[in-house]
């Protein structure tokens, strides 16, 4: 799986390596962005544009958002017949920029923290895909009317400056309550801290995006694709992210490209010598912990 990532790549970096053509969104900087957080993504939309959409996929047809903490992974073996993805897998693909990823080694009873990146040094272009929720009753009314654009297949508004405050602080206030109603079903303390604050953290501070069902608007998300990991990977973990290679991402974006088959050639694993990673400390844990600290590595890279 992938439950946490990096985005420190500046506006300057992700222009050039993604041809950016219009942001809609802040370049958003984290070294821990874990689920139910912001990202910035990338999308095909008279040209590539920049946006952050919340991780999560909530699917249009979803009566609660609450559903996207569920998914914030698709498998690539699945993702084009379950219903929640293969819409949005034939028509709102996108590539999640990021420079690296964590991911546990189950030692005895801890779990260790390690962070991949590229060899190269350069941002990897998860595959993702991305869709549109609407509080419901906007919802229905659109589906009662048949319109097909209504219900998910337009381009994201420009970022809302204006609306970020509100909707942040509804976000933490429904985060805050959901915390204390969400069971510790015999997690250990170690397990507390990698899975169960994946669904607890705040959004970043350029939020624009409400799970709150009653506010009078649309929610974009998004979620990563995985594939089975490599040979190099699987010293740490049987599953891994799809990296779209840089020659292929246009196939990847380009919206009239319908081809199942052919897009699904593009999601196998990226090869080993590609990757590098090395162990991290466990505060990163906690998704509150946000800071160049959280990739410093704590051993040389694992060698090949």
């Amino acid at each position: 799986m992938c439950g946490r990532f990096t985005q420190k790549s500046e506006r300057k970096i992700i222009t050039e390596e993604f041809y950016i053509q219009e942001f809609l969104s802040d370049v958003y900087i984290s070294y821990n962005i874990a689920p139910g957080q912001n990202a910035g993504v990338v999308i095909r939309n008279r040209g590539n544009q920049y946006i952050q959409f919340r991780w999560g996929l909530v699917p249009f047809w979803a009566d609660d958002p609450k559903i996207g903490y569920r998914m914030i992974n698709a498998r690539s073996e699945t993702v084009a017949e379950k219903p929640s993805f293969r819409r949005a897998f034939v028509k709102r693909r996108c590539l999640i920029p990021a420079d690296g990823f964590y991911e546990w080694k189950k030692e005895g009873k801890y779990k260790t923290p390690f962070f991949i990146t590229h060899r190269s040094g350069k941002s990897m272009g998860f595959a993702g895909l991305w869709e549109v929720w609407r509080p419901e009753e906007a919802h229905e009314k659109e589906k009662a009317s048949g319109d097909e654009k209504a219900v998910g297949t337009e381009a994201p508004p420009p970022d809302n400056k204006k609306n970020r405050g509100l909707n942040a602080a509804v976000y933490h206030q429904n985060t805050k309550t959901q915390e204390k109603e969400r069971p510790k079903k015999g997690l250990s303390a170690t397990d507390s801290n990698v899975q169960g604050d994946l669904f607890s953290a705040e959004t970043g501070p350029t939020s624009n995006q409400s799970p709150d069902s009653t506010l009078n608007t649309s929610l974009h998300t998004f979620t990563i694709i995985t594939t089975n990991a490599n040979e190099k990977m699987r010293e740490l973990h049987d599953r891994m992210p799809v990296v779209i290679p840089p020659d292929r991402r246009n196939e990847w974006l380009d919206p009239d490209n319908e081809d199942v088959p052919h897009l699904l050639e593009l999601l196998g694993p990226i090869a080993s010598d590609e990757i590098e990673f090395y162990e991290v400390s466990r505060m990163m844990n906690s998704p509150k912990n946000n800071s160049p600290e959280c990739i410093q590595p704590l051993s040389r890279p694992a060698a090949d």
